[in-house]
């Protein structure tokens, strides 16, 4: 028996009897746990399982064409067993490699290349057969599975499909929602237009084309801009799109007085163009002329352009009116494309009508307004007073009917007669009478070339005109364009 101090606490812990029989009970229980603990740890160790197939971060990405199939052991497997038994469907040939080599034909990592790529938006599954690992663990068949990339989807283009009042210079994008170099992407655009892509943004998980026309659209056209994408390895086509889109309106010249190629126009008429949407004012002025060179005024009012003579046409001399092209609108991008030219000829008198001393009854259409007073009818269009001209009404004993009426008819010629009583003075019979508008029954307004007294009354109650007068209002007014007659 060893001696102690009693008092020193360290001397009771370590310095102790221990009998031989309790030392082989302690060494047996030691060796009972280290062989647990074996056993768990080579079962841990030892049996074979997958760490991860294709990528390391095990990401669910869809796999791209030429990408590599990696499956991953934990621990050494045999090349040559698992490569007999590997097999993809649906087929495609392919290279096997290794990485992580270890002794003897062990390798962790089982590599597939395919030869050359892999079909787009196509599930595969890899088999491989009994695996045997460097200690000599097995597991059974195993199947691995993984989808390739699938055709981006447009999620926003610019133009919108069936938009319009596009700009001719616009800057066209597409967005998709993938990012990657699997798919390629052509744009055409009908009617036939060259097309650049600018730049390609990818960023967010998608990716931005912006595509530049070569040239200038046209204006006021409809156009169809097709994209078609294809799988890059193939250039298979896997998806077309196509969107509609229209471009602004031009700026355009609506009305134009005197119209063109105006035969009859009075010496002291002013020249007015209307334009169908704002413009630069000054620009338009710059632009403008008319020859043989004329002094006037110039004024707006809204869209509307008018000149003034400051004195008054020359009689019987043809006029032409000329606008260069380009000028801008000042509400969007669009504007006049080419130069404008009208003519117009004025009459062979100088005579003028007075002008009208009232507001139109109608503000809103054409209309006729004949004045008897002043033996003048004027035509009005929207409240605007287009032109005006003598007349000769009815004399005192067959007078014009007054009040409000309608163009009921319109013939170019017709045949005139009345027959008041044998050999009475006032019969007549006016055979081709030219440029009739029927307004009240028997009362026309129309051509005469029986007298050229207009200003002064002189009719049967017909509304007697200059024959180039009533054409041109034959010409413009339609049927049921009202008639007042005061």
């Amino acid at each position: 028996m060893l001696k102690t101090n009693k008092k020193n606490i360290f001397s009771r812990i370590f310095y102790f009897k221990i009998n031989k029989s309790a030392f082989c009970i302690l060494t047996l229980f030691f060796l009972i746990a280290l062989g647990f603990i074996f056993a768990i740890a080579y079962q841990d160790l030892y049996q074979i399982y997958e760490v991860y197939t294709i990528r390391n971060n095990n990401s669910t990405e869809l796999v791209q064409p030429n990408e590599k199939i990696k499956i991953k052991y934990n621990i050494p497997i045999s090349e040559k067993k698992a490569q007999s038994s590997f097999s993809i469907y649906p087929q495609i040939k392919g290279k096997i490699t290794w990485e992580r080599n270890y002794l003897f034909g062990y390798s962790k990592v089982l590599v597939f290349a395919p030869e050359k790529y892999f079909d787009e938006n196509q599930n595969y599954s890899i088999k491989i057969g009994d695996v045997e690992s460097i200690f000599g663990t097995k597991i059974g068949n195993r199947i691995y599975t993984f989808s390739t990339v699938k055709p981006f989807k447009i999620v926003d283009t610019y133009p919108k499909n069936d938009q319009k009042d596009i700009n001719v210079n616009p800057e066209i994008k597409v967005t998709v929602d993938g990012i990657g170099d699997a798919f390629d992407f052509n744009f055409k655009l009908e009617p036939s237009t060259e097309l650049k892509v600018k730049d390609k943004i990818e960023e967010n998980g998608q990716t931005t084309y912006i595509i530049d026309p070569v040239t200038q659209l046209g204006q006021g056209i409809d156009y169809t801009f097709t994209v078609k994408q294809t799988y890059t390895p193939n250039k298979k086509a896997v998806d077309t799109k196509t969107f509609h889109f229209t471009t602004l309106s031009p700026v355009e010249i609506s009305k134009v007085l005197p119209e063109d190629n105006d035969q009859n126009v009075h010496v002291k008429r002013k020249v007015s163009l209307a334009f169908n949407k704002p413009v630069d004012h000054q620009q338009v002025e710059n632009n403008f002329s008319l020859m043989p060179e004329t002094k006037g005024n110039i004024g707006w009012k809204e869209n509307t352009m008018t000149f003034t003579p400051e004195d008054k046409f020359a009689k019987n001399t043809e006029y032409k009116i000329k606008v260069i092209g380009n000028i801008k609108s000042t509400q969007d991008e669009s504007f006049l494309e080419g130069d404008k030219e009208y003519t117009f000829k004025t009459r062979d008198t100088d005579q003028y009508p007075p002008q009208p001393t009232w507001e139109p009854k109608y503000k809103e259409g054409k209309y006729i307004h004949v004045n008897l007073g002043t033996q003048t009818l004027y035509a009005y269009d929207n409240g605007e007073l287009i032109d005006s001209f003598l007349i000769s009404s009815g004399v005192s004993a067959f007078p014009t009917p007054t009040g409000d009426f309608k163009v009921t008819s319109k013939v170019r010629s017709a045949r005139m007669s009345h027959t008041y009583g044998p050999g009475n003075p006032n019969n007549y019979d006016l055979p081709g009478v030219p440029f009739v508008l029927a307004f009240n029954g028997p009362y026309t307004i129309h051509g005469t070339y029986w007298h050229s007294n207009f200003g002064t009354p002189m009719s049967h109650g017909c509304v007697n005109m200059y024959t180039p007068d009533a054409e041109w209002v034959y010409n413009w007014a339609p049927i049921d364009t009202p008639v007042v007659i005061e």
